[in-house]
């Protein structure tokens, strides 16, 4: 239950809001009324309409978002009325308690609740009491209490992990079909929820996409600082960077698109994992780029379907559907497998490193671990660097072509042909 209601910006109260509802709909015996959406959180604006929730027992057992009723308050108001039975409240709040009550399942928080039940329990858990009456706010308490705020945060951080898990998988598929375009814009759907994670883990529970943004404005930079692999920044002007998709969708560009975002997008749910597991602290080894950095010796860059997995007090790194692509790392070497994102040089893996005074972790661990991932058929593989097989064909037997740069590129060919039919033979 949050503060006060306030529609200054209209020249309303809560009481023309009580009055005007009471006019229209009428109140019976044991009736309450909240406020809930934008305004009831201060995230709307003037141009905004007021969301408003009746508890009663005239409702429906199943709320029904068509039977809404439009009321206008003060005749420049628009309010839209929702009518909820107590029960409907208790049944959501249990299915969700019974939930994470077990072994926490991604798919099932992804799919138990529908978008519009996911949202009545984010609003009924932040309304605003209009009734000034102690019984009134002691039942709007009782309602509130019914879903507890921290599981609906872990709720939001659980969906939206599945769904991102979920695309990097379409995303391999896309560019095993050349499909640039769609590349860019799959990634950019992985970073909304990527976002969505974010704001999950620190407890910011509206489910509504429009106001992710608006949210991140309530984070400080400190809390980009604490996801493995980013150094503390604005968390709005990382998001809008990472947004920025290329002018032209080449496997290039597309594939360097992909990589950002789902480097972020890892670091996110990997570090929310951790948070709702109790850590206070996460790992970080980001250390910022310096102008003397060969920015060509990048890590390799863990591929766009790898995943975390909790797993036996560590993590399983893991190809989505490929069994065969698995590795198991202890918490803090996963941290550090989060800066395999392609963007990391390994001078700044080095210095990281370095910066952790006293960790048990040293510096040949990078090498270790790149030779693990790599082995494990984790890292992306290099493609070739020429639009089509044919093209390659030709420039490899072009006889007026230098002899070396014909064996480099014979040499890469051969490496691509090997790999297709390796996968051609697992599928």
């Amino acid at each position: 239950m949050v503060g006060a209601l306030d529609l200054s910006d209209v020249g309303l109260g809560p009481d023309d809001v009580l009055n005007g509802i009471s006019n229209e709909l009428g109140f019976a015996e044991g009736d309450l009324l909240v406020a809930c959406g934008s305004l009831a959180e201060g995230l709307g604006n003037k141009k905004s309409d007021l969301d408003l929730c009746l508890l009663t027992e005239r409702a429906p057992l199943k709320p029904d978002p068509s039977a809404n009723r439009a009321v206008v308050i003060g005749g420049r108001l628009v309010s839209d009325v929702l009518f909820v039975h107590p029960d409907a409240v208790r049944e959501l709040g249990g299915k969700l308690g019974a939930l994470y009550a077990g072994e926490r399942d991604l798919r099932a928080a992804a799919k138990l609740f529908t978008y519009f039940e996911h949202r009545l329990m984010h609003r009924l858990s932040n309304c605003v009491i209009l009734q000034p009456s102690h019984d009134a706010i002691e039942r709007c308490r009782s309602v509130a209490g019914l879903i507890p705020s921290h599981l609906l945060g872990r709720l939001k951080l659980d969906r939206a992990h599945y769904e991102a898990s979920a695309l990097q998988l379409d995303l391999a598929g896309l560019r095993d079909e050349a499909q640039w375009a769609s590349m860019i814009f799959a990634s950019q759907e992985i970073l909304g929820w990527a976002i969505d994670g974010l704001l999950g883990a620190h407890g910011f529970t509206n489910p509504t996409p429009k106001w992710r943004i608006k949210l991140l404005e309530y984070l400080e930079e400190s809390s980009i600082g604490l996801l493995p692999g980013f150094a503390a920044r604005s968390p709005v002007e990382l998001v809008l960077e990472l947004n920025r998709a290329p002018a032209i969708a080449t496997r290039e560009s597309a594939g360097a698109y992909a990589l950002r975002i789902i480097g972020f997008s890892r670091a996110v749910f990997f570090w929310g994992e951790k948070a709702v597991a109790g850590a206070q602290t996460v790992p970080n080894f980001a250390s910022p780029p310096l102008a003397g950095d060969d920015v060509q010796d990048l890590l390799p860059a863990l591929d766009i379907d790898v995943d975390f997995k909790p797993a036996n007090g560590g993590f399983d790194l893991i190809r989505k559907n490929r069994p065969e692509g698995r590795l198991h790392l202890r918490s803090e070497e996963a941290a550090l497998a989060c800066i395999f994102n392609g963007t990391t040089t390994a001078a700044q893996a080095r210095r990281g490193l370095r910066e952790r005074d006293g960790h048990f972790l040293s510096a040949t661990i990078i090498e270790s671990l790149s030779a693990l991932l790599e082995g494990a058929q984790l890292v992306q593989r290099p493609s070739l660097d020429v639009p089509t097989i044919s093209e390659a064909i030709e420039l490899a037997f072009d006889s007026s072509a230098p002899s070396e740069g014909r064996r480099n590129l014979g040499s890469q060919f051969s490496s691509e042909i090997e790999r297709l039919n390796i996968e051609r033979k697992t599928a």
